[in-house]
């Protein structure tokens, strides 16, 4: 049976994420002055409010004033409705191409929106991105 299941993008994690099962969250809200989307998930190793998504954190105000580039932006107020209706499309598209899905948070520009794409799509991406940061670290 295929699966859809929910990543992270928790600022305070770097690089790391964590795989929710969709079917086990059960309430969404956003909250706080840096908006966070936070899931009810019961029981389990992972239970309670657990986030899904942080927006970024808040420029110093020095940031951008060398290369120019805009703040970037907070989690929308309807981000947790956008997840939702991701997620019903994603289960539609589970069960009728019989693969399992991971919707994932994604900042592109000055846009947040969920992106739903299969494991090996997912992890090629995520590969390709922890080579391109590998050499910085290594100079660093």
């Amino acid at each position: 049976m295929a699966e859809v299941w929910v990543a992270t993008n928790l600022s305070d994690d770097g690089g790391r994420y964590a795989l929710i099962r969709s079917d086990d969250l059960r309430h969404l809200k956003i909250v706080g002055d840096r908006p966070r989307l936070l899931a009810q998930v019961p029981g389990g190793e992972v239970s309670g409010w657990v986030a899904l998504a942080d927006s970024p954190e808040p420029r110093t105000r020095f940031s951008g004033v060398m290369d120019g580039s805009p703040p970037p932006p907070p989690l929308p107020d309807h981000f947790h409705l956008e997840l939702a209706a991701a997620l019903d499309a994603a289960r539609l598209q589970a069960a009728k191409e019989g693969y399992s899905l991971i919707v994932r948070p994604v900042l592109d520009g000055a846009m947040w929106r969920w992106k739903t794409e299969t494991y090996g799509a997912a992890l090629g991406e995520w590969r390709a991105l922890a080579d391109v940061s590998a050499p910085r670290a290594a100079a660093s």
